[in-house]
């Protein structure tokens, strides 16, 4: 069950996805790999950020009931989850 001081955990999670999402487009321009200071081939700087963000929201998305298996541990349904997720962030109040 959400509660109020949950909003910090969904309000981190959506930024970043946020961020991630920036950080994306970033490297979609630029490419996945760029020179390094001493002329070789190196993973864009910004790939390996997504790469760090998207193991933080694994975390989160786990405490967040997000996915089936965090689902199963936490106790509760897809639908269920889906309905009290869409009460808390609609702001109508404690879950």
């Amino acid at each position: 069950m959400y509660q109020p001081t949950d909003s910090y955990v969904v309000e981190r999670y959506a930024s970043l996805h946020e961020r991630r999402h920036h950080l994306l487009v970033l490297v979609e321009a630029e490419g996945w790999l760029t020179t390094g200071s001493t002329g070789q081939v190196v993973v864009h700087p910004a790939a390996k950020m997504v790469s760090d963000i998207e193991g933080r929201l694994s975390t989160l998305e786990d405490r967040l009931g997000l996915n089936p298996e965090a689902r199963l541990r936490l106790g509760i349904t897809a639908v269920e989850h889906q309905s009290r997720l869409d009460v808390f962030l609609s702001g109508e109040g404690a879950l």
